[in-house]
């Protein structure tokens, strides 16, 4: 699943050594023979947009920045039964199974003889959910062991993986194997998921009687590019490296060079509220701007985005915006531009952003900054696993390389 973009080899205390670099991605694999140090990683941070379709006082896509970036290490199973259950909420409907979990075994427990299809439902704990990046694409397989169910008409197992309050369904299969093996659909997600918990659907036949078992073990979820397999069972192996910013600070646009520790901040946000008076345009329609935004100066001529209005540049005047429900700032002239026809005066247009304030929902700009600013963090090394490793942020893309 490694990806390799270009190979550049140097020679260290008599041997060589290969640095690997692999491309821009959200979901980094690799595969090596040992453990090695990680060469270089470099972290994304790309302010979430949430919604879709062109922002408006009616159709709000707030705007989320980052105050800090946690990275992921996995092997190739990303959740195992422990890491599920420890700890977990296990729900069951009592009158027809119980359910609980010991030493990496969840049980279910027949309370009445007779054929039953009843949920068995696991939420896990908040620390020990795993959060999938931006952008997360290809497939999982779910695997795990399982005994003591017996068949019925239907002969089928069906089970879903939640995440983000909601679910990936794995459909249906045949569960008498004694290992139960279901992969997904090509996966897409434009925004970031995290797995939260299990569900299966326990099916026992007329044979059973009050107090047999049904167990499951050796949970694993695979992620593949493509053609989805189940291997042999590993053990999870996460570790998380969470890496802060200082002050306080929110980041809406930059990138983490993790290794050494350098924060580089390439935009900024800016919060339209009660400080912001805007005043009614010379040229009418409706139009508004306020001037004297000191925020601004830093601002390029360039990306930007705003979370209640379509965002049309950064080098707008009032002329610029012709459409209804547009935003625009002019960085040379420090002055944030606003057409709303839903605002008779500049009055309304004031109480409406100092309501958004107070509501805790402020209009929102994200600008770029002229000059990109530094700050120093503190370094962090990272090793691959033995064999496939994961890397991925929860922040953005990943580009990492590695010895060999």
């Amino acid at each position: 699943m490694g990806r390799m973009m270009l190979s550049v080899r140097r020679s260290c205390l008599g041997a060589t050594v290969s640095k690997i670099t692999i491309p821009t991605t959200p979901f980094s694999s690799f595969t090596t023979d040992s453990s090695v140090p990680l060469a270089s990683l470099i972290a994304d941070i790309t302010a979430y947009q949430s919604g879709s379709g062109d922002p408006s006082p009616d159709n709000v896509r707030p705007i989320t920045g980052y105050s800090g970036v946690t990275i992921w290490r996995s092997g190739k199973n990303l959740v195992d039964m422990p890491r599920m259950c420890d700890g977990g909420n296990i729900t069951y409907n009592s009158s027809r199974l119980t359910a609980s979990y010991s030493d990496g075994v969840l049980t279910g427990v027949v309370q009445n003889s007779g054929s039953y299809t009843r949920d068995i439902n696991v939420a896990m704990a908040a620390a020990n959910q795993v959060v999938l990046p931006k952008g997360f694409g290809g497939y999982l397989t779910m695997s795990f062991s399982h005994d003591g169910m017996l068949p019925n008409s239907s002969n089928l197992l069906r089970s879903q993986l939640k995440y983000s309050n909601n679910s990936t369904t794995f459909g249906n299969a045949p569960y008498n194997a004694s290992r139960y093996v279901l992969s997904t659909s090509s996966l897409s997600w434009a925004a970031g998921r995290t797995i939260s918990g299990l569900y299966i659907a326990a099916t026992y036949s007329a044979n059973a009687s009050a107090g047999d078992e049904i167990k499951f073990w050796d949970l694993q979820v695979e992620h593949a590019d493509s053609n989805p397999t189940a291997t042999d069972y590993a053990a999870a192996n996460i570790t998380t490296y969470p890496i802060t910013f200082p002050d306080g600070m929110t980041v809406y646009g930059g990138y983490v060079d993790v290794l050494r520790g350098v924060l580089t901040v390439t935009h900024a946000a800016l919060k339209l509220g009660a400080s912001t008076v805007f005043s009614a345009s010379s040229s009418g329609e409706n139009r508004y701007y306020c001037d004297n935004v000191g925020s601004l100066k830093a601002l390029s001529g360039l990306h930007g985005a705003c979370s209640h209005y379509a965002y049309v540049g950064t080098k707008a005047t009032t002329s610029d915006l012709t459409t209804d429900l547009t935003l625009g700032i002019n960085a040379n002239l420090l002055t944030v531009y606003i057409k709303d026809s839903s605002c008779a005066t500049a009055s309304d247009l004031n109480a409406y952003l100092t309501a958004q304030e107070t509501a805790n929902t402020p209009v929102t700009i994200i600008y770029e900054l002229n000059s990109p600013q530094q700050y120093q963090l503190t370094p962090t090394a990272i090793s691959s696993l033995a064999g496939l490793t994961h890397i991925w942020a929860d922040t953005g893309n990943v580009t990492l390389g590695y010895f060999s």
